[in-house]
């Protein structure tokens, strides 16, 4: 793996639970100490396995363009698209949300516009809620840097969850679950 440094978060006997941040490949793994080494054995990093929900190249006309598919909308100010690039919209399949509740359920998509990720103006996503959504919906999107879920300012406007975002990356909306409280109402 090139020595590139894991975070172990916990050792059982059984396995061992790490971060492993963006950028990590696969190869053998060596646990590191004061007086020696372990080879621990091989990790294998398999990519987020993908749907290809939408596709269509668009191209910048000095306006504002507004990109619709069956679930998700995406619009871009005037001028922040540069040149004509194509556009992907893709579902993440069984997204692994780990600094988030184990409450917490939801659908997880990526964006993308082939190699432009950052924009100088705010971009809206509109993610359209399905009927059997329950919960306030929350939207994140994954931090490389950090190998995080972060959230994004969004808000609900008929049925439609609204995500404001200055890149894209993927994305994951999640709902909080049930609220499950005591007889006193706490």
């Amino acid at each position: 793996m090139n020595d590139q440094e894991l975070i172990i978060n916990a050792v059982t006997d059984t396995s061992i639970d790490l971060l492993i941040t963006h950028g990590v490949s696969s190869g053998e793994v060596k646990l590191n100490f004061i007086d020696g080494e372990i080879i621990a054995g091989y990790l294998e990093i398999k990519a987020q396995e993908k749907i290809l929900l939408h596709e269509e190249v668009i191209e910048s006309t000095g306006e504002q363009v507004i990109v619709e598919s069956d679930e998700i909308d995406i619009i871009f100010p005037e001028n922040v698209v540069e040149g004509r690039k194509t556009l992907k919209i893709e579902s993440l399949l069984e997204p692994n949300p780990i600094n988030l509740p184990l409450s917490v359920t939801g659908e997880a998509f990526s964006i993308t516009l082939e190699d432009q990720h950052k924009f100088e103006g705010m971009l809206t996503i509109k993610y359209r809620m399905p009927p059997e959504s329950f919960g306030e919906p929350s939207a994140a999107y994954f931090n490389e840097a950090s190998s995080l879920w972060e959230t994004l300012p969004s808000e609900v406007i008929n049925g439609e969850l609204l995500i404001y975002t200055n890149h894209l990356t993927d994305f994951f909306v999640f709902y909080w679950g049930e609220a499950i409280y005591s007889d006193d109402g706490y």
